[in-house]
């Protein structure tokens, strides 16, 4: 345990020194605001411009619809940080010299991946919160107030989506040695999964974590969710632990510690 706190700190200091700690969660907060307010403000300017006209029959559309379109647009930007980010989180280590050096010490590769996984984990999953929570407050002052028990409920579902995609990256970065090999992997994955969620068959609904992003803009729409969104999320979580294990493998395998 002790090993494992002292790697935590190491990633932690790393990232105030790459100002990963800033820039990340100010994104997360940058694009789940811009929703709310370019949605506010296009009416504004369409009525100005005269060359355009808006629908009179246009609705303000309500809180938690909006709400929504802030987990797709966090869903999309997310990806895109995660995989930029993750890419060399192992693969610069190897290629430094750090790697080695941390192995010639007594660490072994449960203590070394448990540290980037845990980290990754929390900076991200709070960022995201940051981020939803700042969409939330501009939401709640634009339009309607969002039902706070919907968005709790919707906010779980999205971030054990994004632990799944975190999962992905530093799985990558671990087994591949070409940091652009690990982005694609990390990127083209979700997505494809993604794609295949509007597959509507009872496996994919079971197997795919895609399911849980769609499954939170349900709940913020209060549309059902799918029929098997319980073992979803079981196979979601089985399916993130069978990743650490195969890394895990992977690198005592390579490194014999």
């Amino acid at each position: 345990m002790k090993k494992l706190l002292v790697l935590l700190k190491k990633e932690f200091q790393e990232s105030v020194k790459e100002f990963k700690i800033f820039w990340i969660p100010l994104v997360f907060i940058v694009t789940a605001i811009m929703q709310p307010i370019s949605m506010h403000l296009l009416p504004k300017l369409v009525s100005k411009n005269r060359g355009l006209i808006l629908d009179p029959k246009f609705a303000s559309p309500s809180g938690n619809s909006v709400l929504a379109g802030i987990f797709n647009q966090l869903n999309e930007i997310g990806i895109i940080v995660i995989a930029i980010t993750l890419m060399s989180s192992i693969i610069s280590e190897k290629n430094s010299g750090v790697f080695d050096l941390l192995f010639s010490k007594p660490i072994n590769s449960l203590e070394y991946l448990l540290s980037k996984y845990l980290f990754y984990y929390v900076l991200f999953v709070l960022s995201a919160i940051v981020g939803m929570l700042a969409g939330w407050y501009y939401t709640n002052i634009y339009y309607s107030a969002v039902n706070s028990s919907l968005f709790v409920r919707a906010t779980l579902f999205y971030l054990l989506w994004y632990l799944f995609v975190i999962t992905i990256g530093i799985t990558a970065s671990a087994i591949f040695n070409s940091q652009i090999v690990a982005a694609l992997i990390t990127f083209m994955i979700p997505t494809i999964l993604l794609v295949l969620n509007n597959l509507d068959w009872k496996i994919i609904r079971i197997i795919n974590p895609a399911v849980l992003s769609s499954n939170a803009s349900s709940v913020m729409n209060k549309m059902n969710l799918t029929a098997d969104w319980r073992l979803n999320i079981i196979g979601s979580i089985g399916i993130i632990i069978l990743l650490i294990m195969i890394t895990l493998i992977d690198f005592k395998k390579i490194h014999d510690v």
